[in-house]
């Protein structure tokens, strides 16, 4: 016989049952947080978008990058929620022929990181390519199609290192697998001990009753026998007085 609903369990095994699905779930939900807040976090970023125009917020909270970007003179800096934004990678050729090409820099190291103006780092850093590279070179339009840019992405050096969701993630399916188990192992014996021994009274139930029955037949045949030899007795004794009154 199985446990066909809850109702079937007793109260004091529901309880402890309902206590480790609680646990189980705050595990888990613990894990989850954990795992969120390793993998990236959240940036607080200067913003001067025009959807924080509207809203009048002066800053804005990003899951992964800050952002300042300088475009036909014009400054513009806010958040991306993005982990691998195309945005960031949009870099400009390595002798930039468009004056208006937009210089964008992503960071995210603290708070308010883009804060700093873009325009005086690109600036050295161009000056500084144009005076190392040959002059064949910078007429060779497809050397510079070719070599990019030369700066080092500021991500390298983070690329290398392990992303922590991929060890959380783990960590959190054995705890799950490992509770799991227990609590099956637990509602195994407790399930074990109690129908041990209800089908001990079950059969000292059925047992008496067996021997109730018994007794019951063996008076019920008692009886009937008695009845049968009285039955006989009347017979005999009504017919040897019908046979007196015939001879008389």
């Amino acid at each position: 016989m199985y446990v066909s609903t809850l109702k079937d369990i007793p109260t004091q095994y529901r309880i402890v049952m309902w206590s480790w699905l609680n646990t189980l779930s705050v595990c888990l939900l613990g894990c989850v947080l954990t795992a969120t807040l390793t993998e990236g976090g959240a940036l607080e970023c200067i913003c001067t978008t025009e959807e924080c125009r509207i809203e009048n917020r002066p800053t804005c909270t990003a899951l992964h990058y800050c952002y300042v970007q300088r475009h036909n003179g014009e400054v513009t800096r806010g958040c991306i929620d993005d982990r691998t934004p195309l945005l960031c990678d949009n870099k400009p050729p390595l002798i930039p022929r468009d004056k208006n090409w937009p210089l964008l820099e992503c960071c995210k190291n603290d708070d308010f990181c883009n804060s700093k103006d873009i325009k005086a780092t690109y600036d050295t850093n161009t000056d500084k390519t144009t005076e190392t590279k040959p002059q064949v070179e910078i007429n060779n339009p497809y050397v510079n199609e070719l070599t990019g840019n030369d700066k080092p992405c500021p991500d390298a050096g983070n690329a290398k290192l392990i992303n922590p969701i991929y060890i959380a993630v783990p960590i959190a399916g054995v705890c799950v697998l490992l509770a799991l188990i227990i609590f099956a192992m637990y509602l195994l014996r407790r399930r074990t001990e109690f129908y041990g021994n209800y089908d001990y009274h079950e059969q000292l139930a059925k047992l008496s009753k067996k021997e109730n029955e018994a007794k019951r037949t063996t008076t019920c045949s008692g009886c009937n026998g008695a009845l049968n030899r009285c039955t006989d007795s009347e017979r005999s004794s009504q017919g040897s007085e019908t046979k007196l009154f015939l001879n008389a």
